[in-house]
């Protein structure tokens, strides 16, 4: 869990973690099959399972940790920033669904233990994940403490159903009030992308989009809610939007209503197994799986490797306890299944040991473009056959064949990320690139689509404006810069002051 920026991707916060962590669960898993399956004696069979589960979380709480501690560093020496502590992640929200997912595990092992040393190794590790959850400022991280709090308490007020249902409604009305009353512009901005997303779930509520869907159409839907609705409130929230924020809605979306079933099974599935069984290893599990299922309500926890790992560790417990799994440890099958297991994770080992060779010749190419190296260009082109699906390799393909002055290329290129991810900053990508290869009417389209999808920002204004400039459009030159002089900015950042300065009307010009 614990990874500071690496220079080796593109991505250097959660590539690299995603990486790490895939490589750690094969070797782990190439490592432990044969020993679990060549064991014929079920008793010890599952104890060493059992001892290996206990190592595993260890490691994982301990590397948590170290986050931990990381992050309570980085806040005491450079202050908490405004939008909340990150540690090493690229967002808040991703620390704590991380820290949320281990906490309940620290806190039931350190109610299990015996003795004072053994419950300080790991009460420390809780109240540190406790206050980094707390740092992150993260609502979907404090309902999920309130969440824990009230499982916790209640356990301890043993025999009392009225002191027990008091300690719940209490702690979740605090933890609610407190939800609602902060953040009022960032709730109201969840909301309106819900609704849109909710919007065009409906368009294929069976089917859904397709892979990327989400990203493909959304923000069309945006800009078709703004074109009716031109004073709407939102409008001054509006950002480029790649996830609903909700990883429900954004499966919904993608894959239909098939894609929902098969997510929330995916909890469901080990919950109603560890209900049922008496397996201590999924009962560890079932906190954590719950903080997952909370984040991915209002966040996107599923980018994060930690989640995933839960979920299919869970999922994992709970086919452990069919017939299909007893079957395939029975001694008669376990060389075969051993053999199976080695063998599929030294492939998935070399798939991802052949991605990430390509994600470095990536970077390397960007780090070229950056300082102006002849041989980007040729590198970029060298990558596209492998990486011609990745819609973020796409865009910067395109920003890169548009720095070194290849239009008609960008435009292409730009085209083709369209069918992968149409957003805001891909229509002004556009827009540019029209622009400077002297197609101002396509210019001016994409321009439009990009001010409809975030009416608030005044880029999409100035590339209009240059290209009213380039086309000796007097009149329209005139009506974008008296728009862009009347536009309220809700950050007075550089660049908007550097482009409400630069977009004068011609009579401004000649004085």
């Amino acid at each position: 869990m614990y990874l500071p920026k690496v220079y080796v991707f593109t991505d250097t916060l959660i590539l690299p973690k995603c990486y790490l962590c895939l490589a750690v669960l094969l070797v782990w898993i190439a490592c432990s099959s044969s020993c679990t399956l060549f064991n014929k004696q079920k008793g010890k069979t599952q104890h060493a399972e059992h001892s290996r589960f206990n190592a595993a979380t260890d490691t994982i709480l301990y590397a948590t940790c170290i986050e931990c501690i990381y992050a309570l560093l980085h806040t005491a020496i450079c202050g908490l920033p405004g939008i909340g502590e990150s540690g090493t992640f690229d967002n808040p929200a991703g620390l704590a669904a991380c820290t949320a997912a281990m906490l309940p595990v620290a806190i039931e092992k350190a109610i299990g233990r015996k003795g004072c040393k053994s419950k300080a190794l790991y009460s420390l590790p809780a109240l540190l994940m406790s206050a980094t959850i707390i740092l992150t400022k993260s609502r979907t991280g404090l309902l999920c403490l309130s969440l824990f709090a009230i499982i916790f308490l209640m356990r301890m007020a043993n025999g009392s159903i009225l002191l027990r249902c008091t300690i719940g409604m209490a702690v979740m009305a605090l933890a609610i009030g407190y939800t609602l009353a902060s953040k009022k512009d960032s709730t109201s901005g969840r909301y309106f992308i819900l609704s849109n997303t909710m919007s065009l779930i409906w368009e294929h509520p069976i089917a859904g989009h397709g892979s990327n869907g989400f990203e493909r159409a959304y923000m069309r839907k945006q800009a078709e809610y703004f074109r009716l609705h031109p004073d709407s409130r939102n409008a001054m929230l509006a950002d480029d939007v790649q996830h609903p924020l909700n990883e429900y809605a954004y499966v919904w979306t993608n894959h239909g209503i098939v894609g929902l079933l098969v997510l929330l099974s995916l909890f469901a599935i080990p919950t109603v197994a560890a209900v049922r069984s008496k397996d201590t290893d999924m009962k560890t599990l079932l906190l954590p799986l719950l903080a997952v299922a909370v984040f991915c309500m209002f966040s996107y926890p599923l980018r994060y490797p930690l989640p995933c790992i839960i979920i299919a560790v869970s999922v994992v417990l709970a086919i452990r306890h069919t017939k299909a799994y007893r079957w395939l440890a029975s001694p008669a099958n376990a060389a075969l299944s051993s053999l199976s297991a080695v063998t599929l994770s030294i492939f998935l080992l070399c798939i991802l040991s052949y991605n990430a060779w390509y994600e470095y010749r990536w970077n390397e190419a960007w780090r070229h473009l950056r300082h102006g190296s002849p041989t980007a260009l040729h590198e970029y082109k060298d990558l596209y056959s492998h990486f011609q699906d990745n819609r973020y390799f796409l865009y910067n393909y395109a920003f890169a064949l548009y720095s070194k002055g290849e239009f008609g290329d960008a435009i292409e290129a730009a085209e083709r990320c369209s069918r992968f991810s149409d957003g805001y900053n891909m229509q002004l990508l556009a827009g540019d690139a029209f622009r400077m290869n002297g197609k101002g009417d396509s210019a001016l389209a994409h321009y439009r689509m990009a001010h409809t999808m975030c009416p608030s920002r005044l880029a999409p204004l100035e590339g209009m404006y240059n290209t009213y400039v380039a086309m000796d459009s007097i009149r329209s030159v005139n009506i974008i810069a008296a728009e862009i002089q009347n536009k309220k900015i809700k950050i007075q950042s550089p660049d908007a002051i550097r482009i409400k300065g630069a977009c004068k009307t011609i009579n401004s010009l000649t004085n």
